[in-house]
């Protein structure tokens, strides 16, 4: 790759040209970057300096990028590249991971080691013309530099993947109305679920695929901004990929005294709020410093769902409205949104904290469509780390985090006959088969035991419950 001398506008055009001339059924990638603060290299080093760094940042991109992909240099130290045929979204997705890598790498001098902030555009979901397709991806890239640096962003990434979603499902209906603006405003509610399922199952990293899904829940319910807190073991840079801001509200870097005012807030809503709850900040009810925190924040509305495991606070998911346009749910729609949650955030914990092999991970798709009640457990613990839709649709409140026993069968303590102490945790093929009045979701089951495997273990147990409420009754 040559530097410098063909970085100019032809090469620019050439992008142009290969975009233009390309039909629509072909994923390509535009990808925009430039150098986090890049103006200091030159003003501590001079700028001959910072011509060989990035002549080093050049070379590092030549190794990276294919032989037909294009790579031109805008201004100063910011770089567009076309790299074609990506056909899948995480494929650009994990090249930008690796140019990150690679940039962040680069060592300058004693003092510090360069950063990027990367920007992304899909063709033709973000367009078919060059210059939309630039200009979305170097808004991404500003937001990916808003919100904290040495990051990537696909542009409105969330409605993107759902566009993906549909695109890989019905190819023709995507090839026939890809130019309708009806096309790119379906209804997410009616596909939710299923698109932040998807979000997992193709991102391997799950703290981006969390992200991805605050960001879809921003535009599915209307919030301006989401963040995830709570896990001790998150580093700040995770705790930097669990958030998402819209354009006009950025997330800056903290203050210490900043960070000890929303550490309050995140205890006062832990002591007042046990289940998901949308808040008013004009509400009356509502506690006072709560309140100060977030107008002063600019929040008109808080969206608070926090997670348990059995009556242990773990995290909390945070979506902020920051528009007078307040958001309304009625408390059916409440009750749905929280059962989606509950599903998304229990896949979101058994991904990171790899309690379920991506194999499996794939299973609790499965048993989504599946016409009864499924559970897992973990034997040791007795907690519910999963249930699928049907469950969660029929119990009364959220069984996710809670005790099988107390969900289950309205118990204190462990059932003495718990057919789990019956299967062997050495014999991955052991079942076992029990009739139990499942008091979460009022009817009777007919429940079938099995293992999972693991990472480390087999105690991980499957329990498909089928509603035989008509036959007990007869049969009485």
């Amino acid at each position: 790759m040559k530097y410098f001398d063909f970085l100019d506008n032809e090469d620019e055009n050439s992008i142009k040209r290969e975009i233009e001339n390309e039909n629509q059924d072909v994923l390509h990638g535009i990808i925009v970057f430039n150098i986090d603060n890049f103006i200091i290299v030159n003003e501590m080093y001079g700028r001959a300096y910072g011509d060989r760094i990035l002549k080093i940042v050049s070379d590092q991109m030549s190794k990276m990028f294919r032989g037909t992909d294009i790579v031109v240099k805008l201004r100063g130290d910011e770089f567009i590249v076309l790299t074609k045929n990506i056909r899948e979204i995480r494929n650009i997705e994990l090249l930008a991971t690796k140019l990150l890598d690679s940039v962040s790498g680069i060592k300058v001098m004693d003092s510090f080691f360069l950063t990027a902030s990367v920007g992304l555009a899909i063709y033709p979901f973000h367009g078919t013309d060059y210059s939309e397709l630039k200009n979305k991806a170097y808004q991404a890239m500003l937001r990916a530099k808003a919100n904290g640096k040495n990051r990537y962003r696909l542009y409105d990434s969330a409605r993107t993947k759902a566009l993906y979603h549909e695109y890989i499902y019905n190819r023709d209906k995507f090839e026939n109305n890809y130019k309708s603006e009806e096309y790119f405003n379906f209804d997410i509610g009616n596909k939710y679920q299923d698109i932040c399922i998807q979000m997992f199952r193709e991102d391997n990293d799950s703290l981006s695929a969390m992200n991805s899904i605050m960001e879809l829940t921003c535009l599915y319910m209307g919030f301006s901004r989401a963040y995830m807190y709570g896990k001790e073991e998150f580093t700040e840079h995770q705790k930097r990929k669990l958030r998402y801001a819209d354009a006009g509200y950025e997330f800056g870097k903290e203050s210490a005294a900043k960070k000890a005012l929303l550490a309050d807030l995140h205890l006062r809503l832990e002591e007042k709020y046990n289940e998901l709850t949308l808040i008013n900040i004009d509400d009356e009810n509502v506690d006072e410093e709560v309140r100060y925190t977030l107008e002063d924040e600019g929040v008109t509305q808080l969206f608070y769902y926090p997670l348990y495991v059995g009556d242990e606070f773990q995290a909390a998911c945070i979506f902020e409205n920051m528009s007078d346009d307040l958001v309304s749910f009625s408390p059916e729609e409440i009750s749905v949104i929280s059962d989606q949650m509950s599903s998304i955030i229990s896949y979101f914990y058994n991904s990171y904290e790899k309690k379920f092999s991506r194999e499996n991970l794939a299973k609790l798709e499965m048993f989504e469509h599946l016409d009864a009640c499924v559970y897992i457990i973990d034997s040791e613990s007795n907690c519910i780390e999963f249930a699928n839709s049907k469950a969660l649709t029929k119990a009364s409140s959220s069984c996710i985090g809670e005790y099988c026993y107390k969900t289950l069968c309205n118990r204190d303590s462990k059932c003495e006959d718990c057919p789990l102490d019956n299967m062997n945790p050495e014999d991955s093929h052991a079942k076992a088969h029990s009739d139990m009045y499942n008091y979460s979701t009022r009817e009777w089951n007919r429940n079938i035991y099995s293992w999972m495997d693991v990472y480390d273990n087999r105690n991980k147990a499957i329990v498909i419950g089928m509603d035989v409420s008509d036959y007990i009754s007869d049969k009485k």
